[in-house]
C-alpha cells in the first residue's frame, strides 16, 4: 500500500505553554465535533458554517471508510483539518476467545472486553493500524487528517468498563494479570501473606476483591458501599489498594501503548489524544481514571480530553473542567474541554430525545445566554492554554447558526494574538491532588464530592488559581506559587515528604482533611502543625470570631467522617462543634492544617492574602486569570472593580476600550455576561494583534 505525505501536526511548548501546530502554523486549538445523525444535512451544515467563519478544525467519528468520512467533510470545508475519533467495541466471544470478556463480581459475563485481554488489545491495535494506514494511502486524508482520538471503555471514555454499574472486572484474564502484578510486587506467597495479613492467601488464588469502596451501588450522584474506616491503612486493606493501583495502571498502560502506536505509524506527524482524568465526576478510583500522572509522562500523548463538568456550567456558572488541567499543561500536553453545552437551538430531532441519555446540567435558556457561556469557555481556554471542543452530542444542530461561529472567529483571533505574548507562570493558589492517596479512602465518593465542591472557591475567589497533581510539586512546576493546598495529604511516605520540603520553601502550605497513612512527624514537618487522630463526627468547622487571619470567618464545610483530625498545637483558627481545635496556623505563619473539606470564596481569599496572593476581584464572580489576562463571568450585574498587580495598560476586548497606566478599573458588567481584560504594555499588545 502506497503512502502519501501526511500533514504534520504536533503539540509543542512556546514560552512554556503547549501549543497546537498544524502544517508549521501555530493555531488556536478550538474545534467542532458534529454528530452524523438521522439528518446528515445538519452535520454538513455545521462543518461548513464553522469553516466559513474561520474555524477549520473538526473532529468526526469514523463513518464506514476513511475515504467516505474524509470526503464528506472536505465537501463541506475544503480546508478542514480533521481529527478522527475511533473506537472498536467488540464482544471477544465473536472473535473466538473465551475468558476475555468482562465478568462482573456477580459472575455475569458482559458482552464486551476486559482491559486485561491481550487478544482485545491486539484486535484494537490492528484496527487502529488499519485506519492510520488507510489515511496514509488516500491523498485527501493524508493531507487533512491531523490526529486520532482513540476510545475504549464506557462510551469510549476509558471509564470502567462498566464503571457506572459499579462493577469490578473478575474475568479470567484480569485475575491472571492481577496475580502476575502481585507476583512481581511481592515475589512469594510468604511476602504476600505478610503484606495482606492473611496466612492462607496464595498467588495461585483468585485475588480480585469482590467489593471496593463505593461499589455496592453506584448512582449518577451518589455511591454506596463505604468501608468502615475513613482511611484504609491497615494490612487487611492492602488487597484493595493493590488492586486499585493495578487497575488504574493497566488503563494507563493501554492508553500510552496506543499513543506510541500512532506515533510509530505516522512517523510522529499525527496527534494522539484520549479521554481520561475525570477526577471530579468519575470520583471513585475503580473508574480507571487515576493514573493520569503516568499518562502525562508519555512523550507520545498530545492531548487529554473530558467533558466540561456537568456541575454549574450554564449562565452565571463556573464551567469547570473535570481534570487537573493546569497539570496537563505543565507536562506539555493540550487539555481539550468537550464543550457539549445544551444549546436552545434545535434544528433536528437528532439521535436521542434526551441528549446523551440525560439532560444533566440543563439547557442554556437563550441564544444570548449560550453565547456568553461560550465566551466564558473560550476565555478560560486562553488563560489555561486549552481547547474548546464544541460537541453537538446528538446531532441536533446545537451550533448551526452564524452568531455562534462569528463569536468563535473573534475569540480565535484574540487567542492567536495572545499566544504571541503569553508565558507560563505559576498561579498564586495551587490545589494539589494525589491520585495514589485516593486508593486508601474508605468513602471515596465523599472525598470526591469535596473535590468537586472546592472548585467553587477555586474559580470564584478572584485570584490566579490552578489544579495540579502531586507530581507537579515534585517536578518543580510551581516555583512561584504562594499558597499550596494539599487536598489529600494522607498517603505521603517519608521519602516523598523529603522531596517535597525543598519545593515548598517560601510558600504557605495548607493540609486538608487528615493524616491517614502519613506519619505524624512528617505531617507536622509539611504544615508546621502537630495533628492527632480522634473519634469520628462532623468535620464542619466554625472559625473563631477573632482569629489570626483577617477576613477568615464563617463555616468551613465538611462531611461526617469515621475519623477526624484535631490540632495539637499552633494558633487555633477554628473548632469542630464539640470545641476541639480543627484548624490552626503554624507558629511561623507559613503552614496550616484544616480538618474540614470545603472553603467559601471569601475564606480562600483570606488564606491567599495571608500567603501574599493577589486578588483581582473580590465580587465572587467567576474569574480565570494569569499574568496577562483576566476573564470575568458575572454572577450579578453592576459595577465591578478589578485590581491588577501593578500599574499597566488594560484592553477591555469585548468593549474594544483601553485603560492607560492604572492598576485598578471599575466597569459596569451585565449579569451572566463575560468580559476579557488583557493587561501589560499597550504597544506590545497592539503589536501582537490585540486592540
Amino acid at each position: 500500500m502506497g503512502e502519501f505525505e501526511r500533514i504534520p501536526a504536533k503539540v509543542e511548548r512556546v514560552r512554556g505553554i503547549p501549543r497546537l501546530f498544524v502544517d508549521g502554523r501555530m493555531m488556536a486549538p478550538n474545534l467542532l465535533m458534529p454528530i452524523r445523525g438521522p439528518q446528515p444535512e445538519i452535520y454538513r451544515s455545521e462543518i461548513a458554517r464553522a469553516a466559513r467563519h474561520g474555524v477549520p478544525l473538526v473532529c468526526v467519528c469514523l463513518d464506514g471508510t476513511v475515504e467516505r468520512t474524509v470526503d464528506e467533510v472536505l465537501a463541506c470545508a475544503p480546508d478542514a483539518k480533521i481529527v478522527l475519533r475511533i473506537a472498536f467495541p467488540v464482544d471477544m466471544r465473536t472473535r473466538g476467545f473465551t475468558g476475555h470478556n468482562y465478568v462482573n463480581q456477580y459472575g455475569e459475563e458482559m458482552p464486551s472486553y476486559s482491559y486485561a485481554s491481550e487478544a482485545w488489545f491486539r484486535y484494537t491495535a490492528e484496527r487502529v493500524t488499519e485506519v492510520v494506514e488507510a489515511v496514509g494511502a488516500y491523498a485527501p486524508a493524508a493531507g487533512h487528517v491531523i490526529g486520532y482520538h482513540i476510545g475504549a471503555g464506557d462510551s469510549g471514555e476509558w471509564l470502567g468498563p462498566y464503571f457506572w454499574e459499579a462493577y469490578i472486572d473478575c474475568s479470567p484474564v484480569n485475575r491472571q494479570r492481577f496475580s502476575a502484578f502481585l507476583a512481581e510486587r511481592y515475589g512469594t506467597d510468604g511476602a504476600l501473606r505478610e503484606a495482606w495479613d492473611d496466612p492462607a492467601v496464595s498467588l495461585e488464588d483468585d485475588l480480585i476483591p469482590r467489593q471496593l469502596p463505593g461499589t455496592e451501588c453506584l448512582e449518577m450522584f451518589h455511591a454506596y458501599g463505604a468501608f468502615e474506616d475513613r482511611f484504609l491503612t491497615g494490612r487487611k486493606y492492602r488487597r484493595y489498594t493493590d488492586y486499585l493501583e493495578y487497575y488504574n495502571g493497566l488503563a494507563a498502560q493501554r492508553i500510552t501503548a496506543l499513543a506510541a502506536l500512532v506515533k510509530r505509524l505516522t512517523g510522529r506527524r499525527s496527534l494522539a489524544m484520549f479521554f481520561t482524568g475525570y477526577h471530579t465526576e468519575a470520583r471513585l478510583p475503580h473508574s480507571g481514571q487515576y493514573a493520569l500522572h503516568r499518562i502525562l509522562q508519555s512523550p507520545d500523548i498530545d492531548a487529554i480530553c473530558a467533558p466540561v463538568s456537568y456541575d454549574d456550567r450554564n449562565e452565571g456558572g463556573k464551567g469547570p473542567s473535570m481534570g487537573p488541567i493546569q497539570s496537563i499543561e505543565a507536562f506539555g500536553k493540550l487539555w481539550m474541554d468537550e464543550a457539549d453545552y445544551r444549546s436552545p437551538v434545535r434544528k433536528a430531532q437528532g439521535n436521542s430525545e434526551v441528549a446523551g441519555g440525560l439532560d444533566t446540567g440543563g439547557y442554556c435558556r437563550s441564544v444570548e445566554g449560550l453565547l456568553e457561556v461560550a465566551a466564558r469557555q473560550l476565555g478560560k481556554c486562553m488563560v489555561y492554554g486549552g481547547s474548546a471542543w464544541w460537541f453537538d452530542m446528538v446531532g441536533r444542530g446545537w451550533y448551526d447558526f452564524d452568531e455562534f461561529w462569528q463569536l468563535g472567529r473573534r475569540f480565535n483571533d484574540w487567542y492567536e494574538a495572545y499566544m504571541r505574548l503569553q508565558r507560563a507562570a505559576s498561579p498564586d493558589v495551587a490545589f494539589i491532588t494525589d491520585e495514589n492517596a485516593r486508593f486508601i479512602e474508605g468513602d471515596p465518593w465523599a472525598c470526591g464530592q469535596a473535590m468537586l465542591q472546592m472548585r467553587e472557591p477555586l474559580y470564584a475567589c478572584g485570584l490566579s488559581c490552578g489544579w495540579f497533581l502531586l507530581q507537579d510539586l515534585l517536578e518543580g512546576h510551581l516555583p512561584d506559587t504562594r499558597l499550596v493546598v494539599l487536598l489529600q495529604p494522607w498517603r505521603l511516605d517519608h521519602d516523598t515528604v523529603e522531596r517535597l520540603l525543598p519545593k515548598l520553601e517560601g510558600k504557605t502550605v495548607l493540609l486538608m482533611g487528615g493524616m491517614g497513612q502519613t506519619a505524624p512527624e512528617d505531617f507536622a514537618r509539611l504544615c508546621g502543625v502537630a495533628v492527632e487522630k480522634s473519634a469520628g463526627g462532623s468535620t464542619q468547622i466554625r472559625l473563631e470570631a477573632d482569629n489570626a487571619l483577617p477576613g477568615l470567618s464563617g463555616i468551613v464545610e465538611g462531611p461526617e467522617c469515621r475519623e477526624r483530625a484535631v490540632c495539637a498545637d499552633g494558633t487555633v483558627l477554628g473548632r469542630y462543634a464539640d470545641g476541639t481545635p480543627a484548624m490552626a496556623l503554624a507558629a511561623d505563619g507559613r503552614g496550616m492544617f484544616c480538618g474540614g473539606a470545603v472553603f467559601t470564596p471569601a475564606q480562600l481569599r483570606a488564606l491567599a492574602r495571608q500567603a501574599g496572593g493577589h486578588v483581582f476581584a473580590d465580587s465572587d464572580d467567576v474569574v480565570f486569570a494569569d499574568s496577562g489576562l483576566v476573564v470575568l463571568h458575572a454572577r450579578s450585574g453592576g459595577s465591578k472593580t478589578i485590581a491588577f498587580p501593578e500599574v499597566c495598560d488594560i484592553y477591555d476586548a469585548v468593549k474594544n476600550r483601553w485603560f492607560i497606566r492604572t492598576d485598578r478599573i471599575e466597569v459596569p458588567v451585565d449579569n451572566q455576561t463575560t468580559r476579557l481584560f488583557f493587561y501589560g504594555e499597550q504597544a506590545v499588545m497592539q503589536a501582537a494583534g490585540l486592540g
